[in-house]
């Protein structure tokens, strides 16, 4: 399945009540897909969790230079999703915050994050760097930004995604904005990202001061089988070529029959060195604890009238 993107929703507030912060997707989440989580606070974020039981990891943090404001990126892939998805934040103070979620679909669902990169400046164009390689084809490359400026002149600080990426996403409160933008690419190479910050008049000289950051998120890697990627000359026909796949995959030599591969299949599944004709029973056996689990009368002399039969 290849990489979408799917929502996104931003908030910001100045000094709030607590520490605690709640924002709500617009549509229902879908279980399987991927969030990723911006946030820029003083102090950083402690902890991101929300209303479903997913569990979320940082993936990334940079800290503005000037206003020593931290931005933190945190995902949860494989997700269980569903209507009303809350994600709630822990700031380490209650001096404001950005914060951006959105959702993305066909990622890896456990251990998506490859690699990262990050950098701060002052100048009107804003570059993360470049990443290490990135270890897979098919990734998800994300970037986000923090940007400190006049309050008057915040909304037109940065206005859309740069050069070769879309998805653009801001909110912002105060005299800070954080803005977001991603691309799905699908070769090994090392990636950056840029963004063009607007210096209108009287927009002071300590300004704009941003950190930006960029990480890359894996999609599933399909394996295509065939006769050359099995180390055959030929695939004849259709059942050659089943149990020769199947033999592939479960390491053996070669396999004769269907009796045989799902007897060795399973063996294998299970760890012993091969299972008798009684499949379902065997399994089921170990599944309890116990050696092999013999037919009951009734199967025995059902099965010796021939009205039972083994897999085949």
């Amino acid at each position: 399945m290849a990489i979408s993107f799917v929502q996104h929703k931003g908030a910001a507030a100045g000094p709030t009540p607590g520490t605690t912060v709640n924002l709500t997707f617009n549509s229902t989440t879908i279980s399987a897909n991927s969030i990723i989580v911006m946030v820029s606070t003083f102090g950083g974020t402690t902890s991101v969790t929300d209303n479903k039981g997913n569990t979320y990891v940082k993936v990334g943090t940079v800290t503005e230079i000037f206003t020593s404001k931290i931005l933190d990126v945190w995902y949860s892939s494989g997700i269980t999703g569903g209507a009303s998805h809350q994600v709630t934040f822990v700031q380490a103070t209650n001096a404001g915050y950005e914060l951006v979620i959105e959702e993305y679909s066909g990622l890896i669902p456990t251990t998506a994050y490859d690699v990262r990169v990050s950098a701060t400046g002052t100048a009107t164009t804003a570059n993360t760097g470049t990443s290490a390689s990135t270890t897979s084809a098919n990734e998800l490359i994300w970037s986000g930004i923090s940007v400190y400026g006049s309050q008057s002149d915040l909304n037109d600080l940065i206005t859309s995604a740069g050069v070769g990426y879309s998805n653009f996403g801001a909110a912002g409160s105060g005299s800070t904005i954080i803005c977001k933008e991603s691309k799905f690419v699908s070769a090994i190479s090392t990636y950056n990202a840029t963004y063009s910050i607007s210096a209108p008049a009287g927009f002071g000289p300590n300004s704009p001061n941003w950190a930006a950051i960029l990480i890359t998120f894996k999609a599933p890697t399909t394996q295509i089988l065939s006769a050359t990627s099995v180390g055959i000359a030929s695939m004849t026909n259709i059942k050659a070529r089943f149990l020769t796949l199947a033999a592939t995959v479960i390491g053996v030599v070669a396999i004769t029959n269907r009796q045989f591969f799902y007897r060795t299949l399973a063996a294998a599944v299970t760890g012993v060195a091969l299972i008798g004709k009684q499949i379902s029973k065997t399994l089921a056996a170990i599944a309890a604890g116990l050696v092999f689990m013999l037919p009951n009368k009734r199967e025995r002399d059902l099965s010796n009238k021939g009205r039972i039969k083994d897999i085949e």
